[in-house]
């Protein structure tokens, strides 16, 4: 049996939940210092209070959706802390193929998505990213999106700050650390387009 191969584990979860939907494990001045909380707390007090291996062959991060974009993307961070992935039906992993319409503007769905996020009270998918990625303390909201939400026009600026975020540029140098090492599933009809930047 697969359980007797693998032995004992030890199963920890994180509730990522933020005013603003759910963290990006970024360190935000607006949702908190996520990214800092794994790489330098999270680890450590698990390593100290479990008999664990202590090493990066030993752990896996796995997730759905958000939880699957946070796992690969936590992994391409710190190879050397997760050296294991798996994620079903995440996240988009390619932001710009599946945020952007060949125009480079923000496809009509997600820009609709985006504004109905805004009318309800900014929580949400959008919302999540903006506060982990381009947080704005000086706003109301709290973040900012990298584009007019009226027009789809990208805001050059923001757009590079989510850019440095994307897993495609993470994944540059931990490729082969990770080799083998990294599963994902998404459904050929997922209702969000999220198979073809998982490819």
């Amino acid at each position: 049996a697969l359980s007797e191969r693998l032995g004992e584990q030890i199963l920890v979860g994180v509730d990522t939940s933020t005013r603003h939907g759910s963290t990006y494990f970024s360190n935000s001045p607006v949702d908190g210092e996520w990214k800092r909380f794994v790489s330098e707390r999270l680890v450590g007090e698990i390593d100290r209070r479990y008999r664990t291996l202590g090493r990066g062959e030993g752990r896996a991060l796995i997730g759905h959706s958000t939880g699957g974009f946070n796992a690969i993307s936590l992994a391409l961070q710190y190879p050397e802390l997760f050296r294991n992935v798996g994620a079903s039906a995440l996240d988009a992993l390619d932001q710009a193929h599946w945020l952007l319409g060949p125009d480079r503007r923000v496809r009509p769905e997600w820009l609709a998505w985006a504004r109905l996020e805004q009318g309800v009270g900014g929580v949400g998918q959008f919302a999540s990213y903006g506060a982990s990625w381009t947080p704005d303390v000086a706003r109301e909201s709290g973040y900012r999106v990298p584009f007019d939400p009226r027009t789809g026009k990208l805001v050059a600026s923001d757009w590079e700050r989510w850019q440095e975020h994307d897993p495609i540029a993470l994944v540059k140098g931990t490729h082969r650390i990770l080799s083998g090492r990294i599963f994902i599933t998404v459904g050929a009809k997922d209702e969000f387009g999220l198979a073809e930047p998982a490819r």
